[in-house]
């Protein structure tokens, strides 16, 4: 054997140097010329790192489904041939999506008993077909019913048992469920048969004589029915026609009348509150009634319910809480909420305006995007969530938490004359000049700490950004980071550039360790010379995030990786999952780019240091292979003995 590897070692002689990989790739790649090729589900230097449940074996990308479609044409021929259609949009760049592949893969040959097809497609080529529905993130579930209904974004958890339950829920034959006695009503109201989402509603309705007296409202109740059956938390049924059982309704409190409406929700159970009701032919729109009887006067936001503030289409008043705790930096939670809550009751405010509060310590960066900075130290914080992104006002830190502190702040901003958060501060200068100092300004006037210092820099662990970082002070050397801020963001939106941006915080922990990966792999960039790529980043606590920044902040935490690709700025944003190394985030990069460009061998290393490499990849893999060699000798030996 004539032993060609870079050191010429009798060690070395046991491998091949095209076989010389960190690891092996783990027994979850291939290996060439010290480089790893990972298997699907797998990444990282050596493969080591699963991006799924390593019990369930990974899926290629688009491979769970009945068929695939190409573009926009063949969409629209299938969607004319098939009553009901589930498209699952995916990306052989998203690491989110191969956990979703398996769970579509599960229950695949269950979708035909409920007449239900799912087809897949490749969101980097449908991306404009996603762009028009509002996808914002990948993996991306979108029924089609047929060519003429508007297509509806599944907003669901991407689990295969959720999955079915929803399209059990759209295959149904009726738009509503028919109710037969009181007991079949209680059940339905109480969710006590079936096995519902998180957060959902159940709506009731009671009709004496559909067909004549209450047919216009019997109507209105089908097609609000119809119109929401395509959504996976709203639930309907109805008492047709059957006098005795509608009296039994009405003498059970479910309803208030005939024709009459109740919703009931998940929270009324966990509290025991009246359920909602109403007599349709009093009420203007079912529709209306529905979205704003779904939401408290002042209830907490999650995730499974925010998207029920949203279809109000109303600005939303967030108070953002440490609800751990009884207090939030000295004032009480519950004294808070009764403040924002006589607030709430204001017709002003009332018929404008929706209400919520959210835990601000797991939502910081929520917080943050709204203007209230520095996290739990801040707390609590008052803020306006439009869908104008120019909006940006935060409650004044030098006013109490008032409700008439809070009624001057949202009458400005309903009067129009609070945008940005220098209105804000202005505001706050006008109340302090009229007010005089009282027991309940003190009362709602929190204990607020300062701005958290940044982390401890320490070169090669925990870095900051700038001139002054101690990392470019001992490299000698400045950042290859632009830095973008709300005035020359457009840098990034350019039609002709790349732009990959780190979306990150001063005081933010995370954020510094990623900062010295982040660091190298634009150093490495710019070695490469690639004119059409920036590598930059946004500070979120020192400038209003502009768009499409403002939709990326409420995905995650910080930090955060963006890509926007030339001549497609546009949402569903392309975040990146994998590991904090440099390596394989230049990699994401060049699958993200419009412009293609190659990447060297160990994009990640100086040539120097690439030679390095090798040599001590390459010994330590031949002690390691070995090692290996000797164990078997040794159990084969034992194994002959016995």
């Amino acid at each position: 054997m004539i032993c060609r590897c870079l050191i010429f070692t009798v060690i070395c002689c046991l491998v091949s140097c095209e076989d010389i990989c960190f690891n092996g790739c783990s027994g979850h790649g291939s290996c060439r010329d010290f480089m790893c090729s990972c298997d699907v589900g797998w990444h990282g230097d050596d493969c080591s790192h699963a991006l799924m449940n390593t019990e369930k074996k990974a899926l290629p990308i688009l491979s769970a489904g009945h068929f695939n479609i190409t573009n926009k044409k063949s969409l629209n021929i299938i969607r004319s041939r098939i009553k009901l259609l589930l498209v699952g949009y995916s990306s052989a760049t998203c690491h989110k999506c191969i956990a979703a592949e398996i769970e579509y893969a599960e229950i695949l040959n269950e979708f035909k008993q409920f007449g239900v097809a799912l087809g897949r497609a490749d969101a980097d080529i449908m991306r404009s077909e996603l762009e028009e529905i509002g996808a914002t993130s990948l993996p991306a579930l979108v029924l089609y019913r047929g060519n003429r209904a508007v297509p509806k974004l599944y907003d669901g958890p991407h689990l295969a048992k959720s999955i079915l339950e929803y399209v059990r829920k759209i295959s149904a034959v009726h738009d509503f469920e028919m109710i037969h006695s009181l007991s079949h009503a209680h059940d339905f109201l109480l969710n006590n048969s079936t096995e519902r989402p998180s957060a959902w509603r159940a709506v009731l309705g009671v009709f004496r004589d559909e067909k004549i007296i209450e047919n216009d409202e019997f109507i209105e109740f089908q097609n609000t029915a119809r119109h929401y059956k395509s959504s996976r938390d709203v639930y309907w049924a109805a008492v047709i026609g059957n006098e005795a059982l509608a009296a039994a309704c009405i003498d059970a409190g479910l309803v208030d009348g005939s024709p009459g409406v109740t919703l009931s929700r998940e929270e009324d159970i966990i509290t025991n509150t009246t359920l909602k009701k109403a007599r349709i032919d009093t009420i203007p729109s079912l529709t209306q009634w529905l979205d704003t009887a779904s939401l408290p006067l002042l209830g907490q936001v999650t995730p499974n319910n925010f998207i029920r503030y949203e279809k109000t289409n109303k600005p939303m008043v967030l108070l953002f809480l440490d609800t751990r705790r009884a207090q939030t930096n000295g004032i009480s939670n519950s004294a808070l909420l009764e403040e924002l809550r006589t607030v709430a009751r204001d017709e002003s405010f009332s018929e404008r305006l929706v209400f919520g509060y959210l835990d601000g310590i797991l939502y910081a960066d929520r917080a943050r995007a709204l203007g209230i900075y520095g996290g739990k130290s801040k707390l609590p914080g008052l803020a306006l969530n439009t869908k104008h992104s120019e909006i940006q006002a935060a409650f004044p830190e030098s006013l109490p938490l008032t409700r008439e502190a809070m009624r001057a702040f949202l009458s400005a901003f309903l009067a129009g004359t609070l945008r940005r958060q220098a209105d804000a501060d202005k505001l706050a200068l006008t109340i302090l000049k009229s007010q005089t100092s009282s027991e309940q300004q003190q009362k709602f006037t929190p204990a607020r700490k300062p701005l958290q210092n940044p982390p401890i820099e320490q070169v090669g662990i925990s870095e900051q950004f700038g001139p002054s970082s101690k990392g470019v002070q001992a490299r000698g050397t400045p950042d290859q980071v632009v830095k973008l801020v709300y005035s020359n963001f457009s840098l990034a939106l350019d039609e002709t550039t790349d732009a990959m941006i780190l979306i990150h915080a001063t005081d933010c922990e995370p954020c510094a360790h990623l900062t010295v990966y982040y660091k190298k792999v634009a150093e490495r960039f710019a070695d490469l010379h690639l004119p059409h790529l920036l590598i930059a980043r946004f500070d979120a606590t020192l400038d209003t995030p502009p768009p499409p920044l403002t939709s990326a902040l409420s995905q995650a935490d910080l930090p955060l990786l963006v890509f926007l690709p030339a001549n497609n700025k546009h949402p569903p944003l392309r975040f990146y999952s994998g590991l904090a190394k440099v390596q394989p985030i230049m990699r994401w990069v060049q699958d993200m780019a419009y412009f293609s460009f190659e990447l060297p061998a160990l994009p990640h290393l100086t040539p120097d240091e690439r030679l390095l490499y090798k040599e001590q990849v390459t010994e330590r893999e031949a002690r390691r292979r070995k090692e290996e060699l000797e164990s078997e000798n040794n159990m084969n030996n034992n194994y002959q003995e016995l």
